[in-house]
């Protein structure tokens, strides 16, 4: 229990009364509990465009619309056609930050999650999704350039990266278009982990029929040594020779 606050009570005891003979004053200190603080909940928020979109769902103008925390937003261009998933016009987009993403690919991480709503809305041409990442949230050893946007496909299971993604590494934010309306997961792919020097082994030397290893320095030794014995005979020889000759 927090015991941060604290305020004094002065209690009166009469002597002969029921209570023990104590001093005419007694402060008495009574601890109240700081209060707990709450954990940050961030509420589903909606941006409304109806004025801006004709019968037919294209957009008039380009708009920008940014969550009420302010870490998501989009663009959606000038003569954008935005349908609803029943084929009827967009004329509002909700934002939410996800509770529970779904697994992240092998090796990468999930940093943030939003659930954009609502589902199955379409666009044409697509547009610019911005979210603004945590650095604290990144995984060690992983850079900013190594982050992507990207939604998990309900059908194949697959997830797939949003085309055209650009990092911003001044204002920690990532970008990316898409043409319908999901949930987007800002992943972190794992750092590339160098190479590992390989080695190349020795040559195991040559070895004899019965598979003892050929010892070629003895063997080049010996045929030195051979070569020289030979040389001095044949040198001794012919100085005999010469002498005798002189004779």
């Amino acid at each position: 229990m927090l015991m941060d606050r604290h305020k004094t009570v002065r209690a009166n005891f009469v002597p002969g009364a029921s209570s023990p003979i104590v001093p005419p004053e007694y402060a008495v200190t009574v601890y109240e509990p700081a209060p707990l603080p709450n954990p940050e909940i961030v509420p589903a928020s909606e941006e409304t465009f109806d004025g801006s979109i004709n019968p037919t769902g294209v957009i008039a103008s380009e708009l920008t619309l940014v969550s009420d925390d302010g870490k998501v937003s989009i663009v959606i261009p000038a003569s954008t056609t935005a349908l609803e998933a029943d084929g009827t016009p967009l004329t509002s987009i909700i934002f939410e930050p996800s509770a529970m993403p779904p697994a992240p690919p092998p090796g990468q991480y999930v940093v943030s999650a939003y659930q954009l709503g609502p589902d199955g809305a379409t666009f044409a041409p697509p547009i610019t999704v911005t979210i603004a990442y945590d650095l604290q949230a990144l995984p060690a050893g992983t850079s900013e350039d190594d982050l992507v946007l990207a939604f998990h496909h309900p059908t194949t299971g697959e997830w797939v990266e949003l085309d055209g993604i650009t990092v911003d590494t001044l204002s920690h934010t990532i970008r990316g278009t898409i043409d319908h309306i999901t949930e987007i997961v800002v992943l972190a792919k794992p750092a590339p982990q160098p190479a590992t020097p390989t080695s190349t082994p020795a040559a195991a030397p040559a070895a004899d029929d019965d598979g003892n290893p050929t010892n070629f320095a003895l063997i080049g030794g010996i045929l030195v040594a051979g070569l020289a014995a030979v040389i001095t005979v044949i040198l001794f020889r012919f100085m005999g020779t010469k002498k005798k000759t002189a004779r």
